[in-house]
């Protein structure tokens, strides 16, 4: 834990600010948005020169299904940007029947048009940014959180704020705050963009083969008509055949099968099969031997595709992300821990922030490498308070870092998901500002007031 205290003020105050936020991720750009539009002064801040998150910075452009589950405020924003510029493809089912019975379709876009979107919003909301920075500690006094500590090629400065937004996925500043959190893991997957495939040819071979399409050797069918999917997943035959042949590692490949995604190019596609197991993603070390292990398996992956899968041929490797894809780490402790049963039982919350419709976990074993989903009736409540670290003040946690359970986490982690606690927390954020209180004390209807402003219903 690195928590500055009142006796070190030899580092420099380059800012004081109403909103400090941390991660420009997809819950970091909403959360500041967000907190912006209510007219908070708001600082983002982001160890990388670009935005986006696990959606650029790891090459995972893919959106679960927005306008079937019915998500809206900054997500669908950003949705309906990307379909306006042509930068979005998505799946072509209608409707979901609940309980889901299969789990396709999805949307995806390009990385590069939604790097420039979120910035578009960012600079029209009046966000202010400050990119090539990490925070390496926490301002705290007396459990009450007031600011961060960043190291960046200007040296090594504080930043002071009213409230923080820990959108770091990691829960870092809350952890650096000295939050209580329990620790998860999943597999970890590179993910890369692969050119000029001929998806007729794809196609063709499920037409041929329908049993080789979306099917799960232990769960059975899980995926239903590839016609109408964003996603692809399957080829368990030939992904057989190529370990056999000693043209594939065992055990490198998902459950799944061979996975990819459709982009909005045509013949490209973004390719999320990879599985590197036995890694803490909290662990420098670690994720370093992730990322070339990854790095080696793209290689091997693109190979396989070229060699067996039919329509792959003449493919190319685009680009990767810079990141390996991590699912799951610090999960921070809250004023309310959410569970499965919270959301297979679709319970209620007086404090509901997000009512999210995506009633699906999606769970990849860090050891054995199995991959096992829940699919259930939906919709589920996420309340206010798996915003709220335990125990301190003057922050709140949005994304893949809140209050839940290994479990809970396995549907909450998914980005339009991760987009609307950053919403939720932006606004409470802005609140506490104008209220001159703490997150924990800012009236829960003035929130649902606000949120609902914004576009957000809980209906």
């Amino acid at each position: 834990m690195n928590v500055i205290t009142e006796s070190q003020r030899q580092i420099p105050v380059i800012k004081d600010v109403n909103v400090v936020v941390v991660g420009a991720g997809p819950a970091g750009i909403s959360a500041a948005i967000a907190a912006a539009r209510e007219g908070a002064d708001v600082l983002l801040i982001e160890r990388y020169g670009i935005l986006g998150g696990t959606l650029t910075t790891a090459m995972v452009p893919h959106f679960d299904p927005i306008q079937l589950l019915e998500v809206k405020g900054i997500p669908r924003e950003i949705y309906e940007r990307l379909k306006g510029e042509g930068a979005l493809i998505e799946g072509r089912r209608e409707k979901f029947e609940m309980p889901y019975t299969f789990w396709e379709t999805g949307s995806a876009f390009d990385p590069e048009m939604f790097k420039l979107i979120v910035l578009e919003m960012l600079e029209e909301a009046g966000v202010r940014l400050l990119l090539h920075s990490m925070v390496v500690g926490s301002l705290v006094r007396e459990k009450e959180v007031y600011g961060v500590i960043v190291e960046n090629k200007s040296g090594r400065q504080a930043i002071k704020a009213k409230v923080v937004i820990d959108a770091t996925g990691d829960g870092d500043v809350a952890a650096l705050s000295g939050a209580q959190f329990e620790k998860g893991y999943m597999a970890l997957t590179p993910c890369f963009r692969i050119g000029n495939v001929n998806l007729n040819k794809v196609f063709e071979y499920f037409k041929n083969n329908p049993d080789e399409f979306g099917g799960h050797p232990r769960l059975g069918k899980y995926m239903q008509d590839y016609t109408k999917s964003c996603i692809i997943a399957g080829f368990h035959k030939l992904v057989n055949k190529a370990i056999e042949n000693g043209d594939l590692s065992p055990g490198h490949i998902r459950e799944i099968g061979f996975n990819f995604h459709l982009m909005p190019r045509e013949g490209e596609i973004c390719v999320n099969t990879l599985a590197i197991h036995n890694v803490d993603a909290l662990n420098a070390f670690e994720l370093t031997e992730a990322e070339i292990r990854g790095r080696k398996s793209i290689k091997e992956i693109l190979k396989f595709a070229k060699k067996y899968v039919p329509g792959f041929e003449n493919a190319y490797l685009i680009d990767s992300g810079f990141q390996i894809g991590v699912r799951e780490t610090r999960r921070i402790v809250g004023d309310y821990i959410l569970t499965f049963d919270d959301l297979q039982k679709g319970r209620k919350f007086n404090d509901v922030v997000v009512r999210a419709k995506w009633a699906h976990t999606d769970v990849h074993d860090p050891k054995s490498g199995k991959w096992s989903f829940s699919l259930f009736e939906g919709p589920y409540d996420i309340p206010y308070r798996c915003l709220l670290p335990k125990g301190l003040e003057n922050i709140l946690v949005s994304g893949r870092c809140i209050s839940t359970t290994h479990e809970a986490l396995a549907s909450v982690r998914i980005a339009p998901i991760c987009m609307a606690t950053g919403q939720a927390s932006g606004v409470a954020a802005a609140l506490a500002v104008e209220e001159n209180t703490s997150p924990r004390k800012t009236s829960i209807s003035k929130i649902h007031a606000t949120l609902r402003k914004q576009g957000i219903e809980f209906t």
